[in-house]
């Protein structure tokens, strides 16, 4: 991701607006749309459908390169709004209850062409959050590693007809 992001500061003349979505059945629309800025933007998804993106005060930690098998992004979110606060709150209260999970969709756009995404979208499981009245730290992953079953395939008798005998 770093890469991508380093040929868009490189080759352009306009820094990325970096957009994050927060899908949840608890939250109302089911997506919080925020976007790192000043100003909120409206802009084209992949789907295109046309969407609002709402500014706020927001910092990242890009995942580091490694051979773990886990790539966490963190997101830290400042001034949370009321708004913002309460449909994260309310996702995160669900989440305890259901075993439905947070999915985090990070987004650049640039803001000469607002009709596409500037690169790759990248979808990601909530694992971890942390949130105050002013702000809140959020954990996304790309695998959950402790939701991952092992041995990866299992073996049913319906596939693997042999173990019927032993």
């Amino acid at each position: 991701m770093t890469t991508a992001l380093d040929q868009a500061y490189a080759s352009n003349t306009q820094t990325p607006l970096v957009t994050i979505e927060f899908l949840h059945s608890a939250i109302t629309g089911g997506a919080v749309r925020l976007v790192q800025g000043y100003y909120d933007i409206t802009a084209t998804l992949e789907d295109a459908s046309s969407v609002t993106f709402t500014a706020i005060g927001m910092g990242f930690e890009l995942p580091e390169r490694g051979t773990d098998g886990r790539q966490d992004l963190q997101i830290q979110l400042d001034n949370v709004s009321n708004e913002v606060w309460t449909e994260i709150k309310a996702a995160k209260t669900a989440t305890r209850t259901t075993a439905e999970k947070i999915i985090c969709k990070y987004r650049p756009f640039l803001e000469s062409n607002l009709t596409a995404p500037a690169g790759a979208t990248y979808t990601l499981t909530v694992t971890k959050t942390s949130i105050t009245r002013n702000s809140a730290s959020i954990f996304a992953s790309y695998t959950p590693i402790p939701e991952i079953v092992y041995p990866l395939n299992r073996y049913f008798p319906n596939k693997f007809p042999g173990l019927r005998y032993v």
